[in-house]
């Protein structure tokens, strides 16, 4: 298992969205893989700083 965490000063919540974006945009797929990918996710503010934290647990196959 392993988290990953990625913080942002930004004050915007993440939302995944309703439709995915067409091929041309370049953004707003972030979200869609990491809810197909991990078994949790979440959002969370910084401790400290403005911004968030957004976070996401994958379980992983032992060898």
């Amino acid at each position: 298992m392993w988290t990953a965490a990625i913080s942002s000063r930004g004050e915007r919540m993440p939302a995944v969205r309703a439709v995915l974006p067409s091929g041309d945009e370049v953004a707003g797929r972030g979200l869609v893989l990491v809810a197909a990918l991990c078994q949790e996710r979440g959002v969370s503010d910084r401790k400290g700083a403005p911004g968030k934290a957004v976070w996401a647990v994958v379980v992983t196959a032992t060898p």
